[in-house]
């Protein structure tokens, strides 16, 4: 036999609000303010756990000591036994020494008159005399220390005791503060007017208690079934519909249906504490009353007057009259006129249980017959009871009536784009299927895998297109196997590309087969989004123009439409901005005329793309406004939420993220990136996955933390790598050589030591960028600006249109010295960066024009764009609230950059280690292998000089050969000055 201990949560979750009002009223009423503390609720919804925390706040705060509080129970036989909770509270109330007893005593003595058998003739004097002497036993009990008088159920509670604790409220007693729970649904008159009459005085502080929200429950649900897997956590979730003891209870259940299994299907049994509890309360009601609800249980959740009528075979006024007492006893409420609802589903069910299989399926039966003939009538509306009929008929067991409601159903919810509604239909209509004996339409497996994906459950939407491909491959059904073989294809581009790429090409072949033209192009455009992510953006161009024409010249506008959107990507990773822009702004303004949300959703996330992003900064600017791309992700964002595209969601998410750290916003993108990041993991999108930890690698660099940005970029790579998406192994190994850059790591562009001399995809740019920027770091200024040649326009513009890369450009005119080039090249892209609202690069082209003009001698200029420099880091770092990390973030921003005031002379030097120009002119000679008598000769000084240059250069420098010095002056890439420029 098994054996099951209670599972509770020592964490009180979702009422920190209610928790500091009771704290806050109880305090009060100690203090003489008359409050009387009510905490009401259904049945399990954490009444006596909320008593229970604010008892211990106020013994945690020093304000009450457990031996203040006096703790009473009513229980369910009270209701008839006079005094029963006033006799008890008196009794706690005695002394433990021998003194100060007869107030109590004599308290006692006249409850027990109260309660003999002439109780009946009791006076209004005698119950006066009651109420007295049992308050003064309370005052004293309470004196100068004060007493918390918390008591319990009290839908439970005697009338006579009610009416004593009134006249115990009215006396607003200092030191003396009244806590009671009761449920909601079970106040009888009695009570009904005391809370009322406190209430009419200004004394009653209610706090009824609502179910948990939906995340607070599923808090809950971990904090006390870590081992639940997603599926137990939705079924737990979805059956305890937010009470607290419901969930505790259904954890339970759900660990003994699947033991040693973290998730799977789970089918509920309903919890015996519940269970018990139902039954005792259900026996009371009259038998006519029980019939009525058994009826109603098997109807549903939900049910109405007229419907009952017609089951029970009776008139409305007796059945009015036995739901009046159902609701007095707290199992049904009234939602409005003519319709009601069990309290809670799990009341229904325990309701429920007591027919007989046999006995619900004949009702069942008898509810889907009523209904099909109404319809057939249009007297109870054909659309709005579709649900219950199709729940009836599955019931009732007639398979092929309620495959065929279910299919309705999820064709509705789909037509409504209400992906989650869609599942749960299409995975009825499949066991309605089920029980038919067969697996006749591959369609219904195709459609709920859809839905799969769009909620992000991509390993169940692959079983369903498997699934589907099987059916389709055993009944011959050609077109069906080609939609499930494109269906994979998309399914795997979250997962793995190879895979991906071997369905896509056999859905074209497939589709050839059917000679279909529609068929053809859809494959086409599968086909060509694998080849742009497999780094082919000629390709993926080319098929998806092809497939835009096939649709266009079909009249097919939301293919025309998608294809647009597919387009647009191929654009935007091939590096063309203007052509993703056209046919993005085309893409939405056909998605919004169809109300196709997915697809409009889609394209608006991408269009962030087209505006200032770390993705894209590479690239010209485009004709797009700035800050659009922002507002059009923001969007997208807010349309995957309204219809629950979790997929849309983490991509929206990611991209928002990359746009909005360009731009300097990193608390927002941070917080962006790590939500989609979240989002993408709860569905195991692993593509998605990689984005958001380019995104994060992309911010963590901007903010100046090179090793946490590394971490982020080793993580994406891991993942692209999985994936097989040459797009996203290109992107990550991008941000992890500017990581490794940005940590002061030479040799960093070793991995793109081919980087490709012509970029064609988005990932190459992004490789030749960071292959710049090492190049840089190496010492070898002119391979860097001969890369970062690679990457600009034509125009003469370059510099302006594509400032990342002018920022490179000019650093690397600085570092030959061609230091007027230099300050072109900064100048055109600090404009560029103003223009497209680039605040982080801003402040660095301002922090390296201000280098060039030192070296310039142009010092006063040089000193104002230090001057703005600093500004834009400190106006960057005024968004953290956290004082710390604004203070690291300056602090390793102003660290590249000179002091203010400092001469171009000590600039210089601080840049090569201090070393005195003639000391670098010196190592610089050292490392070609000179010694020091040609050094001499060269620089016509004497050989004990050179001697002494190179013995202070090694001393500076912490060396101790001159070998260390040779490689010194090769990793910082020590170049002199030229002739042709002014040096230091």
């Amino acid at each position: 036999m098994a054996i099951r201990s209670a599972i509770t949560s020592t964490e009180l979750i979702g009422r920190q609000p209610e928790l500091n009002a009771a704290v806050e009223t109880v305090e009060a009423a100690l203090d003489g303010s008359g409050s009387v503390l009510c905490i009401s609720g259904e049945a399990g919804i954490g009444k006596s756990r909320l008593l229970d925390e604010a008892l211990l706040a106020l013994r945690d705060n020093g304000r009450v000591p457990p031996t203040r509080v006096l703790r009473e129970s009513c229980l369910e036989f009270d209701r008839s036994v006079p005094y029963a909770l006033t006799r008890e509270v008196v009794s706690a109330l005695r002394p433990d020494g021998p003194s100060s007893t007869d107030g109590v005593s004599a308290a006692l003595a006249l409850l027990d008159d109260a309660t003999s058998g002439a109780r009946s003739g009791e006076s209004g004097e005698a119950r006066r005399r009651i109420w007295e002497r049992a308050a003064a036993v309370a005052t004293n009990a309470a004196g100068s220390e004060g007493l918390v008088l918390a008591l319990e159920d009290l839908h439970w509670s005697d009338d006579a005791s009610l009416a004593w604790l009134l006249y115990l409220a009215h006396k607003d007693t200092p030191g003396l503060a009244l806590l009671i729970t009761c449920r909601t649904g079970q106040q009888h008159a009695a009570l009904e007017h005391v809370l009322a009459e406190l209430g009419r005085t200004r004394r009653l502080v209610e706090l009824e208690l609502a179910p948990l929200e939906a995340r607070e429950a599923r808090q809950l649900i971990a904090t006390v079934g870590e081992e639940l897997g997603p599926r137990a956590t939705d079924a737990v979730a979805a059956v305890a519909e937010g009470n607290p003891f419901y969930i505790e209870e259904l954890v339970g259940v759900a660990r003994d249906a699947s033991p040693g299994s973290t998730d799977g299907d789970v089918e509920l049994p309903l919890p015996r504490s519940l269970l018990d509890t139902v039954r005792t309360r259900f026996t009371d009601l009259d038998h006519e009353v029980q019939r009525v609800m058994v009826t109603a249980s098997v109807v549903g959740r939900s049910f109405d007057v007229a419907t009952l009528c017609e089951l029970l075979d009776c008139d409305e006024a007796g059945l009015t009259s036995a739901l009046r007492e159902a609701v007095d006893a707290g199992f049904v409420v009234e939602e409005r006129a003519g319709t009601f609802a069990f309290r809670h589903a799990l009341t229904r069910e325990a309701i429920q249980s007591q027919l007989l299989a046999t006995e619900r399926r004949a009702l069942h039966v008898h509810i889907a017959t009523t209904l099909e003939l109404a319809a057939k009538h249009g007297g109870l509306g054909e659309p709005e009871r579709l649900a219950e009929r199709a729940y009836h008929h599955f019931h009732a067991e007639q398979w092929e009536a309620a495959l065929a409601c279910y299919v309705r159903l999820a064709e509705r919810a789909n037509a409504l784009f209400e992906p989650r509604i869609a599942l749960v239909h299409y995975t009825q209509a499949l066991d309605a299927e089920r029980h038919l004996g067969s697996t006749r339409d591959p369609g219904l497996r195709l459609e709920r895998g859809k839905a799969h994906e769009i909620l992000g459950e991509i390993r169940e939407a692959l079983d369903d297109f498997e699934a589907a491909l099987t059916v389709a491959g055993e009944s011959g059904d050609l077109t069906a196997t080609w939609r499930a073989l494109l269906q994979l294809g998309a399914a795997w581009t979250s997962q793995d590309y190879d895979s991906a790429g071997h369905y896509f090409d056999e859905a074209l072949c497939v589709a050839e087969q059917l000679d279909d033209p529609l068929a053809v192009g859809d494959s086409l455009n599968g086909r060509a989004n694998w080849a742009l992510n497999a780094g082919d953006p000629v390709v993926a161009r080319e098929q998806h123009a092809r497939a835009l024409q096939r649709f266009r010249a079909l009249g097919d506008v939301p293919r025309s439409a998608s294809t647009l959107d597919l387009l647009g990507m191929a654009g935007v990773l091939g590096g063309d901005l203007d052509i993703a822009i056209a046919s993005y702004r085309e893409a939405i303004t056909l998605a919004r005329e169809l109300g196709d949300r997915a697809l409009l959703a889609s394209s608006l996330a991408s269009l962030s793309l087209c505006d200032l992003s770390f993705q894209t900064w590479t690239m010209g600017r485009p004709s797009l406004e700035p800050g659009a791309g922002i507002a059009a992700a923001a969007e997208s964002l807010a349309v995957c939420r309204t219809i629950d595209w979790r997929v849309g969601e983490a991509y929206a998410l990611i991209f928002l993220s990359f746009a909005r750290g360009a731009r300097g916003e990193y608390v927002s993108a941070l917080a962006e990136a790590h939500e989609g990041l979240r989002v993408a993991e709860e569905i195991d999108h692993r593509q998605w996955r990689t984005a958001a930890h380019c995104a994060l690698s992309a911010i963590h660099l901007d903010l100046m933390d090179p090793e946490a940005a590394l971490g982020e970029a080793g993580r994406a790579l891991e993942l692209a790598r999985e994936t097989r998406s040459a797009h996203w192994i290109g992107c990550a190994t991008a941000y992890r050589i500017l990581a490794l850059v940005g940590s002061g790591h030479r040799g960093a562009g070793s991995d793109v030591a081919d980087a490709p001399s012509a970029p064609a995809t988005l990932a190459d740019r992004l490789l030749v960028l960071a292959a710049a920027e090492a190049a840089l770091l190496d010492g070898r200024p002119d391979e860097a600006y001969a890369l970062s040649m690679q990457l600009c326009p034509a125009e003469a513009d370059r510099w302006r249109a594509t400032p990342r890369v002018g920022l490179v450009a000019g650093r690397a005119l600085h570092r030959l010295r061609r230091l007027g080039e230099a300050e072109i090249a900064l100048r055109a892209a600090i404009e560029g960066a103003e223009a497209a609202g680039a605040a982080p690069l801003e402040w660095r082209l301002a922090a390296a024009l201000s280098e060039v003009l030192r070296d310039r001698r142009r010092r006063a200029e040089a000193e104002e764009w230090l001057a703005k420099a600093r500004m834009g880091v400190s106006m960057l770092a005024d968004q953290f609230d956290n004082g710390a990390e604004a203070h690291t973030f300056v602090r390793r921003a102003t660290s590249a950059m000179p002091e203010p005031g400092e001469t171009p002379l000590r600039a210089e030097q601080r840049r090569f280690g201090g070393l005195t120009l003639r000391e670098r002119e010196v190592a610089a000679l050292v490392a070609t292998g000179r010694s020091n008598r040609e050094i001499a000769e060269l620089l016509v000084l004497g050989e004990r000089t050179v001697e002494s240059h190179v013995g202070s250069a090694l001393r500076k420098l912490g060396f101790k050969s001159r070998a260390q010095l040779a490689a010194w002056v090769v990793d910082v890439g020590l170049v002199l000055p030229t002739a042709s420029e002014p040096s230091a």
